[in-house]
């Protein structure tokens, strides 16, 4: 069981940024998030599956290249959070709705990184090194890609819409490469500084 009020501060203040402009943040802002935090936190659900697969049985794409198995991972938490942040902006309530809003990633994001660590601790298990996790649409696969995890990795109520995006939206897919080594394409990827997720 996740205990959500763990979730990191400094990245909802980083989400935050990116709407407000990047400033440091007074003690107000930081209250709010509390609160709204604590306002989250029943509205916050569980929702996650993974497997590992053999590289053969796999389609052939370049981002599966480096690796042995892949791991890939579903991650929600579920339609009640992005329902409440909903309501708090059509009731005019933008500010504490924003805060909502980016809780509500960052919730899903902790939610990836705990499975995340749950495949690499099965990667070390039976020998294997694993990559930083990437997403279609990041690390070149594209966001129709979606497609070989959804077909693959077990329901946990997360829907694709015909453009490949996520229902709820506050849901996490991934794939981690697990091989002989570690490839990290943050390194050689073209993207550069334009690039939010760059390691």
């Amino acid at each position: 069981m996740i205990n959500w009020a763990e979730i990191n501060r400094d990245e909802i203040l980083i989400r935050l940024s990116n709407k407000e402009g990047r400033r440091e943040p007074s003690d107000k802002l930081r209250s709010q998030i509390e609160k709204m935090i604590r306002v989250a936190i029943p509205h916050l659900e569980e929702h996650r599956a993974y497997n590992l697969f053999d590289r053969s049985d796999l389609p052939d794409k370049s981002y599966f290249a480096s690796a042995t198995k892949i791991g890939m991972s579903i991650c929600s938490i579920g339609s009640a959070l992005p329902k409440l942040t909903e309501n708090y902006l059509n009731e005019g309530k933008l500010s504490d709705g924003v805060i909502l809003d980016a809780i509500g990633s960052v919730a899903a994001d902790h939610l990836a990184d705990i499975v995340n660590e749950e495949i690499n601790r099965e990667a070390e298990d039976i020998g294997l090194v694993a990559s930083m996790r990437y997403s279609p649409g990041y690390c070149d696969m594209g966001i129709e890609d979606q497609k070989i995890i959804f077909d693959r990795v077990d329901n946990v109520g997360v829907t694709l819409s015909p453009s490949s995006m996520m229902n709820p939206v506050k849901s996490v897919s991934f794939a981690i490469n697990l091989g002989d080594k570690f490839v990290n394409r943050c390194k050689t990827c073209e993207k550069r500084d334009n690039c939010p997720d760059r390691r």
